[in-house]
């Protein structure tokens, strides 16, 4: 089973281009897709409101979402310096969410300057209960080795399998349920970049190879969200795949039409990738939070 759905769901610039106005974004976004990445819960804590109100979703929906930047960047999954404390502080905010069955893997970011360190990362996916699932993106290429690979085994967590600038498309499935994340190929600025048919068709075996040795579900995440870019290439990708799309057509319509024109104009801020390489939450910074809905 693959579930394809996109980073965050509340920009402003997709007011326009999928939403048709700003009032219930997220019951729009759930009728038009089956996940969505929590991606708010990386920069802040969520409050029990925020939670309770994800867990009410209908039962064909489900929810990932990100790890605080807290334990994977401040604390560096650094269990000395607490960083089991707070996950697990973590773990009890989302409790709700996944006593109903709404929530799926949580993702583990590290940052970029986060190089290999087995023991580090063994140490802390120790202390995370059997229970839940999780999945580790690497953004440091010294990752890209056997050892990192069969230490997730070991854990049962996912390779978070990625399509971004940093690391190689490598596909490698680690647990019962894998991980995926398009994040775009822009030179200047990652998010923002609308992947053409060529490139979108370029993973479907890939994907396709990762749901034949999983047990689970692939989760497949769109994060070139400017724009509405993810939630088109998203409805892209879930066509090549010959899965369902719930998008009528006069919505696809006007979503194709409005990234189309919008993908000529240029971002608000850029930021190089030497920039993401230097600074751990340059990337989020840049991104900002969407709102919980």
């Amino acid at each position: 089973m693959i579930r394809l759905g996109t980073a965050g769901w509340k920009y402003k610039d997709w007011l326009g281009s999928l939403y048709p106005s700003k009032q219930h974004q997220f019951l729009y976004y759930r009728n038009l897709f089956d996940t969505a990445e929590i991606d708010s819960t990386f920069y802040r804590y969520p409050s029990a409101k925020a939670v309770a109100a994800w867990a009410r979703v209908p039962e064909d929906f489900l929810f990932t979402a990100k790890v605080p930047q807290e334990v994977t960047h401040k604390l560096r999954l650094d269990v000395n310096a607490g960083a089991d404390r707070r996950v697990l502080d973590f773990l009890e905010l989302m409790q709700p969410l996944h006593d109903a069955r709404r929530l799926g893997p949580l993702l583990l970011q590290l940052p970029p300057s986060y190089d290999f360190n087995p023991e580090g990362l063994s140490a802390f996916l120790d202390v995370l209960p059997e229970d839940w699932q999780f999945a580790v993106e690497f953004r440091h290429p010294s990752w890209m080795t056997d050892e990192t690979f069969q230490l997730l085994r070991r854990h049962q967590a996912a390779y978070c399998i990625v399509d971004e600038p940093l690391l190689p498309p490598r596909v490698e499935v680690t647990a019962p349920f894998a991980y995926i994340r398009w994040h775009g190929r822009g030179q200047k600025l990652w998010y923002y970049y609308l992947y053409n048919s060529d490139e979108l068709k370029e993973w479907v075996p890939r994907v396709q190879a990762t749901e034949a040795q999983c047990t689970q579900p692939v989760y497949g995440i769109f994060n070139n969200h400017w724009h509405g870019f993810a939630p088109r290439n998203c409805v892209e990708m879930a066509e090549l795949l010959g899965m369902k799309v719930r998008m009528p057509s006069h919505v696809r319509d006007r979503l194709n039409r409005v990234t189309t024109e919008r993908i000529k104009s240029k971002p608000t801020r850029q930021t190089s990738l030497a920039q993401f390489g230097g600074s751990p939450d340059a990337e989020e910074e840049d991104k900002g939070a969407p709102d919980e809905d």
